[in-house]
């Protein structure tokens, strides 16, 4: 078995079918067929079944395309660290991040890594919501995801490791009669228009509470991705709930940030499952250190 087949497999099951996966790997479709061919030969089983719509993945192939992804990095390790000093680890980490809080945490703890150990290799892998997160755990397409929520995380398999607390706030549109006000409470939302997030996001969660709290807020839209927000708030389209990480952004575009009243702070949390690389053990360790010199 060749580290060749094992990407070819892989391939396959991400993109359900020959064509696509052949273009992504930039072969072609009958090399990627004899391939898939000699490692079902050599695996004694059937991984794929043509269908009219591609190719379906079989039990088998479900269960294996995790192990195949851990044998991957593996491999790129081993690579890795041949390439880097003796002391260093080297390789690479994919992380699931979700849209919202959890992306300035997630700068500073990639910049950390780097600082410690600047044999390893990031790979930021954007994701809807915490479910698409764990999903990715599962699948072994991430081995650590960095996500916002209220409350702990709770998935089977799971650890959950709290290492942020990022601010949310209201961004007030151009000439908002709110700018002039130190904080924003629920009751000065009630008729004023709103731009809200994707569902399932940490945002939009506290959308729900906040328009469970005032009665109803008036949402005029709703943005397929968490940058299409502050767009349309720049616009002049409504308000919106953002992280106070996207201060900067804000500013630039003529958009005020106000903080709510009472202060809503959601915890970053750092998530994985057993057997982690090298690599995706330095960046835990890297993200909750962080956490405990702050502390």
């Amino acid at each position: 078995m060749e580290r060749r087949q094992l990407e070819y497999f892989v391939a396959v099951v991400e993109h359900r079918g020959f064509s696509r996966a052949a273009t992504s790997l930039h072969v072609s479709q009958s090399t990627l067929s004899r391939a898939i061919q000699t490692l079902e030969r050599e695996l004694g089983t059937l991984l794929f079944r043509r269908t009219r719509d591609g190719v379906a993945v079989t039990p088998a192939a479900e269960r294996l395309v995790r192990q195949a992804r851990a044998v991957l990095r593996e491999i790129d390790t081993l690579a890795a660290v041949a390439r880097s000093s003796e002391a260093d680890i080297a390789g690479a980490v994919t992380v699931a991040v979700t849209p919202g809080p959890s992306g300035e945490p997630m700068a500073r703890i990639v910049a950390a890594l780097q600082a410690r150990h600047p044999a390893i290799t990031t790979v930021a892998r954007l994701v809807h919501n915490p479910r698409e997160a764990f999903a990715s755990l599962d699948s072994g397409t991430a081995e650590v995801a960095v996500m916002g929520a209220p409350q702990r995380p709770s998935h089977s398999g799971t650890s959950a490791r709290q290492v942020e607390r990022d601010e949310l706030v209201v961004a007030l549109p151009p000439g908002s009669s709110l700018a002039g006000l130190d904080a924003i409470r629920p009751e000065h939302l009630v008729g004023m228009p709103f731009v809200v997030a994707p569902y399932g996001s940490t945002l939009q969660q506290l959308i729900d509470d906040l328009d469970a709290q005032t009665g109803g807020l008036r949402v005029v839209a709703r943005a397929s991705h968490r940058h299409a927000v502050l767009p349309l708030v720049a616009r002049g389209v409504g308000a919106a709930i953002l992280s106070l990480s996207a201060r900067t952004s804000a500013s630039s575009a003529g958009v005020t940030l106000r903080s709510l009243d009472p202060p809503v702070l959601v915890p970053t949390w750092v998530c994985h499952q057993g057997g982690l690389s090298p690599a995706a053990q330095a960046f835990v360790e890297v993200a909750v250190n962080r956490r405990n010199e702050a502390d």
